[in-house]
């Protein structure tokens, strides 16, 4: 008993509450509620409308898929697949084939096309699966006058005809 009544009369001398000696209650009931502001009203970037790509002569609108001509010559000709985005962004250009016996790529450039999205495409993707088509309908790694393609890039308006297709393709 008389421990017990020195634990209680030694209690009652000491702060019962956080505040008593100067500190922030813990746990307590909650502080009132300061006054709600609102918001400030945002300013949202303008959504810039997507203009159509264009690409020799033609234009392919956004979210779309075109099939394209190109023509180096008169002997000299290509396909060219695009995919315009439905949003914003860069333009990846995939050849393949530029060696005409080198046909792996041609499936892959083909596959990557033909799986893109163009709604959900941020940006334009243009595939060249064959861009040395002499080459390859001859299985064969150059141009018709035994010139490696790959070697005249970017090339010249009136130079030899692996010059003048390069610069063609470039441009």
């Amino acid at each position: 008993d008389d421990a017990a009544s020195k634990r209680s009369s030694s209690a009652d001398t000491r702060p019962t509450r956080a505040n008593d000696v100067g500190l922030p209650p813990v746990g307590g009931p909650p502080a009132p509620a300061a006054t709600k502001k609102k918001a400030p009203a945002r300013d949202f970037p303008t959504v810039t409308p997507v203009e159509p790509f264009k690409l020799l002569g033609s234009e392919v609108p956004p979210g779309e898929v075109r099939q394209l001509s190109w023509f180096a010559n008169q002997h000299y000709s290509g396909v060219e697949s695009a995919a315009h985005g439905s949003k914003p962004g860069k333009v990846l250009c995939v050849t393949a084939a530029i060696h005409g016996d080198e046909i792996n790529g041609v499936e892959i450039a083909r596959r990557v096309f033909y799986r893109t999205k163009p709604k959900s495409l941020a940006g334009t993707l243009v595939v060249v699966p064959i861009t040395n088509l002499h080459g390859f309908e001859r299985s064969y790694r150059y141009l018709a006058d035994r010139r490696d393609l790959n070697r005249y890039f970017p090339g010249i308006v009136d130079g030899s005809s692996a010059a003048r297709i390069a610069h063609s393709f470039f441009t």
